[in-house]
């Protein structure tokens, strides 16, 4: 597979989350805490947080939020603990981390998916667009 440009165009859109709360202090941690949210809503099939969802070492996520009157679109960048790429569980639980103080006070805090916005090109890593919800 060329991992340079070879990219889904969705990820983890199987995986209802809510952006609110407290950030997680581990990846561990937040996979049960996903797991036990999962459960009470009825969902608890979906979760698999170890699959490989982008074999990728670093990705772009962008997302909307408030701040005050005005809307912004901010740019994170993640990078991957692992060689081969993201598993389903450090991808949510670095976005959760990164986006959480944005999104928590909003209505668009449901997590519906990543969407593939721009595929990698050279050093630049792919961008994904969050799916919010509310």
């Amino acid at each position: 597979m060329d991992t340079s440009t070879s990219v889904p165009v969705e990820l983890l859109s199987d995986v209802p989350w809510s952006f609110s709360g407290q950030p997680h202090s581990s990846c561990e941690a937040f996979s049960v805490a996903i797991g036990e949210y999962l459960s009470r809503i009825g969902q608890s099939g979906v979760w698999n947080p170890d699959a490989l969802v982008l074999a990728q070492p670093k990705v772009l996520v962008t997302y909307s939020c408030w701040r005050g009157d005005e809307e912004f679109d901010p740019v994170v960048e993640l990078t991957s603990e692992g060689v081969a790429g993201f598993t389903a569980s450090e991808l949510l639980f670095k976005l959760h981390n990164a986006v959480l103080g944005d999104m928590a006070e909003t209505d668009h805090h449901f997590f519906e998916g990543l969407r593939l916005n721009s595929k990698p090109v050279g050093e630049v890593p792919p961008l994904y667009i969050v799916q919010q919800g509310s």
